[in-house]
């Protein structure tokens, strides 16, 4: 599995208003991840939410498949993790 910056990830709002992306994921040390523009996706608050909660859900996504499932509602799981974590 491939290394991302340690979760739990959070969504920041920058507190810099001359900063042009000031929607920010942090990781647990508080750098950034990744920061978005607000103005310019209409939908960017929910991206960065869904961006924020990832290492989580793949955390969880891991344990379904460690007690024993191969797929959910016809989605392969081990697909699924190998596209979160292999380049």
């Amino acid at each position: 599995m491939s290394a991302h910056s340690q979760g739990p990830w959070t969504l920041r709002d920058s507190e810099i208003p001359e900063w042009q992306n000031p929607l920010q994921i942090e990781d647990v040390h508080g750098l950034c991840v990744v920061s978005l523009e607000r103005g310019r996706l209409h939908d960017a608050e929910s991206n960065a939410r869904l961006i924020a909660a990832a290492p989580e859900m793949l955390d969880a996504l891991v344990a379904v498949v460690e007690g024993g499932a191969d797929s959910v509602g016809g989605i392969d799981l081990h697909t699924l993790i190998a596209k979160a974590t292999q380049p």
